[in-house]
């Protein structure tokens, strides 16, 4: 029987990180009801950090045993100026290309998904894709909500919406995250 609540968890997103000894993997617990993501945290242990959200009350980052404070995704509107944040161990071709005719200001390197993710809902990053279809629920299901409880954007490359607790795991839509201003900018490399 399927129900419309299911937890998704990744116990170790960003297993080649943790295995490098970097400080770019997580641990990600999500909720998704009907489909769609409604609750979310991600915790970096390595910087003591955790990062969450609730559909309709907002994004939090608490580190250590310091007090939550709300995040926000940037207000970059200019793409020549945008932070698009990328793989540390493998970029593609189509990444490299889309990047290129986007001509955004600074490619930053970074591990896992959840990481990638909480940049841009913390500000620190405005852009992030994968055009893959490998991405699992688990890849994105905590982040998801949590940057856009921070008033972000997640969808697929073209614009697809993102569902979950469907009979296939995996995503076929890649991924598109962004400050949401310029989600619609970077969907139209896309569709080019």
């Amino acid at each position: 029987m399927k129900s419309d609540k299911v937890w998704i968890v990744d116990s170790l997103d960003g297993t080649q990180d943790f295995l490098d000894k970097t400080d770019q993997f997580c641990i990600m617990i999500g909720l998704a009801e009907k489909g769609k993501a409604v609750l979310g945290l991600v915790y970096i242990p390595t910087q003591d950090k955790l990062l969450y959200a609730e559909k309709g009350r907002g994004a939090y980052m608490q580190i250590g045993n310091g007090k939550p404070e709300k995040i926000h995704v940037s207000y970059q509107s200019d793409i020549k100026k945008a932070r698009l944040v990328v793989s540390r161990s493998h970029i593609s071709h189509i990444i490299e290309n889309a990047a290129i005719k986007l001509e955004v200001g600074e490619m930053v390197k970074c591990g896992s998904n959840g990481v990638k993710m909480s940049l841009i809902a913390e500000g620190k990053a405005d852009v992030f894709f994968n055009p893959t279809d490998k991405f699992g629920q688990w890849d994105c299901c905590a982040p998801q909500i949590i940057v856009e409880e921070a008033g972000g954007k997640v969808t697929g490359v073209h614009g697809e919406e993102i569902l979950y607790n469907g009979e296939n795991v995996k995503n076929p839509f890649g991924l598109m995250v962004s400050n949401g201003i310029l989600h619609t900018r970077v969907i139209a490399v896309f569709g080019e």
